[in-house]
């Protein structure tokens, strides 16, 4: 038999294409619809010192829920905790009404000073004409974005327990849902893996307009590790996300394990893109924090993070401490 030899001319756009389809691998994270909807992002190139636009493709993806006791099964385990968590979220809350005084225009009439303007009146001096009271509401008005790391590497067991980070991960979740309820703060919770430039993928766990519900908790459930972190892509989506939420603070968590490591996205290019991604955060009133599991005493999260912007863990009993500093200093 002889050798046949086939030459095809492909056009750019059509290799394009290509590269796209073979670079979004199917997710075992199931999913609720087959139509995701999909954005392109910018990625800072440390080595050119400038923005490659529109180079990294973002899928929204909408978890199923999966039916399972985990989220109960959370709150048995950490009773104490659970208590504790939500005991010190409460005293975050406003306390209600707030009274100004000494307003020339108001509410209402202020008698103790209506009494002062008419001693002094009686005494011949000239009284104040501040005698009204102003009725404020304190409200909080706060929205914060919780993004996981949904890696590969998050499946790994973290030494001294028999946890993996995701099941961490995911009590820590629980953890801030059960805590936000409380406070009553707008939050959503979102999370991110992928490979490659053209296959991140952004699972949407509870929307902002979302209300926290069985089917969120069964999303929370349904969490697995999938592949790469594309750190700088996730953030920037999230940022996304958080500027079209009307809210005088703004706040995304990260949770995750380690550093950003994706195909062509390592070591310094990755850590760059990800400070980066993080500083065009600040710059729209957006404050950024991480907390990492089980990666204790590595420096290098202060070039990614910022010393005072990430927060470890090995344990979610550590959690309640660091959640409480993190969150009180940012939205008192």
């Amino acid at each position: 038999m002889g050798d046949a030899t086939c030459s095809v001319n492909i056009s750019a756009e059509a290799i394009r294409n290509i590269l796209i389809q073979s670079s979004v691998v199917r997710c075992p994270l199931s999913v609720e619809n087959a139509s995701d909807s999909v954005s392109w992002h910018k990625e800072w190139d440390c080595n050119l010192g400038d923005y490659l636009y529109e180079h990294v493709r973002v899928l929204d993806k909408f978890v199923t829920s999966f039916e399972d006791d985990f989220y109960l099964m959370t709150l048995d385990r950490y009773q104490g905790i659970v208590k504790q968590i939500r005991h010190a979220f409460e005293l975050l809350k406003p306390e209600g009404l707030t009274l100004l005084r000494q307003w020339k225009e108001g509410d209402e009439f202020d008698y103790r000073a209506l009494l002062d303007f008419a001693m002094d009146k009686k005494a011949g001096i000239m009284p104040s004409d501040r005698l009204y009271i102003k009725r404020i509401k304190q409200q909080r008005d706060v929205a914060v974005l919780l993004l996981a790391d949904l890696s590969r590497s998050t499946s790994n067991i973290v030494p001294g327990t028999s946890s993996s980070v995701l099941d961490i991960e995911k009590e820590a979740i629980v953890l801030f849902c059960e805590a936000l309820e409380v406070v009553g703060d707008a939050f959503a919770i979102a999370g991110f893996s992928g490979t490659g430039r053209l296959g991140v993928d952004y699972f949407r766990i509870k929307d902002f307009d979302e209300v926290m519900d069985d089917s969120v908790r069964g999303r929370i459930s349904a969490m697995s590790a999938q592949r790469s972190t594309r750190m700088g892509a996730a953030i920037r989506h999230a940022a996304c996300q958080l500027e079209k939420v009307s809210a005088k603070i703004r706040l995304l968590i990260i949770i995750g394990d380690g550093f950003p490591n994706d195909t062509d996205y390592k070591r310094e290019y990755a850590v760059e893109d990800t400070r980066k991604a993080i500083f065009e955060g600040r710059s729209k009133n957006i404050h950024t924090r991480a907390i990492t599991v089980n990666l204790a005493g590595d420096s290098k999260l202060d070039d990614l993070y910022g010393a005072l912007h990430h927060n470890v863990i090995s344990d979610v009993r550590e959690l309640p401490d660091k959640l409480l500093r993190i969150y009180s200093a940012l939205t008192r």
